[in-house]
């Protein structure tokens, strides 16, 4: 009889597609809490999620699930995996990457905001007990108690249109960036860097060239209709400084000219090369749609095209 290749592997991926065998695999395996929630006279398959279109060696795929709530019309995932290596130390690394790999997915072909909710078991059949861990805080290199806060909390996110400028005051060095970063696009913004020249000036004897950086940041980006005015602060408040910028500031007025050249040219060509540009543009997202690889977010933010054109894109292929 000929050897088959990964036995184990097939035979339970085999006995798997039938949904009694299934049902009586969850029946006997899931957590009480897990099994209380879900109706599993619902469930189906649902393989093809985990199909890489870039992989063509998986004779079997593995068995992927969906079963709906008892208490609502959400849809969860049940994804059985099978081990029996007992060298394989990472299996909970592997579990999490395929977790994320297929919540992604997900996102991605229902075009969802949200993630869906993923249960994935491994059975585990080595030649001896398993004794590596199970849990994934234990594969993150750093002290426990900041894995235990923070795995799964809330991303802090710090918005800066909410910090008051007198809390960035109390550390200048990073709070100067962080001002101009608040007030860019203000037109109030020289008056900010005015009402802090003197941590200004702490900052050009501490740390020079991050305030010469700092300046011409704020002198090419920030809401300043007339560069000299720029200038004039740095006049009064940084004298030191003015000999150094004098050369910025000539570079950023040549770049305005330039600009303002550029615009007229660019003005009587830029009907031209929208038509053409747009043509290659969906073509581009066209074959990105067809990989499957990349969420619909992540095809608009490399074609510059909107979510919703690239949704009617993605129905013209799969009617083609």
């Amino acid at each position: 009889m000929e050897a088959i290749d990964n036995p184990h592997d097939k035979i339970f991926k085999l006995s798997m597609q039938d949904l009694h065998v299934a049902q009586d695999f969850f029946e006997l395996h899931l957590p009480e809490p897990i099994k209380a929630s879900v109706d599993l006279s619902t469930l189906s398959t649902s393989s093809e999620m985990l199909i890489d279109s870039n992989d063509f060696k998986v004779s079997i795929p593995d068995m992927l699930y969906t079963v709906r709530l008892f208490t609502s019309t959400h849809t969860v995932y049940l994804y059985p995996m099978i081990e029996h290596l007992s060298s394989a130390k990472e299996i909970c690394v592997k579990v999490f990457e395929k977790k994320i790999k297929l919540m992604q997915r997900h996102r991605h072909m229902h075009h969802t905001k949200k993630f869906p909710f993923v249960y994935v078991q491994v059975l585990y059949h080595g030649r001896q007990q398993y004794h590596h861990s199970t849990d994934i805080r234990d594969y993150i290199d750093a002290p426990r108690h900041l894995i235990e806060d923070n795995l799964y909390s809330q991303l802090q996110l710090i918005d800066l249109n909410l910090v008051d400028d007198t809390y960035l005051q109390q550390h200048y060095r990073t709070g100067m960036i962080q001002l101009a970063l608040k007030h860019i696009r203000s037109p109030e913004l020289l008056q900010v860097l005015k009402q802090n020249a003197s941590w200004l000036r702490q900052l050009s004897q501490e740390s020079r060239q991050l305030l010469l950086s700092l300046l011409y940041y704020v002198g090419q980006v920030g809401n300043i209709k007339d560069i000299a005015v720029l200038g004039e602060l740095i006049h009064q408040e940084l004298p030191e400084l003015e000999e150094e910028m004098q050369s910025v500031f000539e570079q950023l007025k040549q770049e305005g000219r330039q600009e303002g050249r550029q615009e007229g040219r660019q003005e009587g060509r830029q009907e031209g090369r929208q038509e053409g540009g747009m043509k290659v543009r969906r073509q581009l997202a066209k074959r990105l749609l067809v990989r499957g690889n990349l969420l619909i977010s992540e095809i608009s933010d490399l074609t510059d095209l909107a979510p919703e054109t690239l949704r009617e894109l993605e129905k013209e292929s799969e009617t083609v």
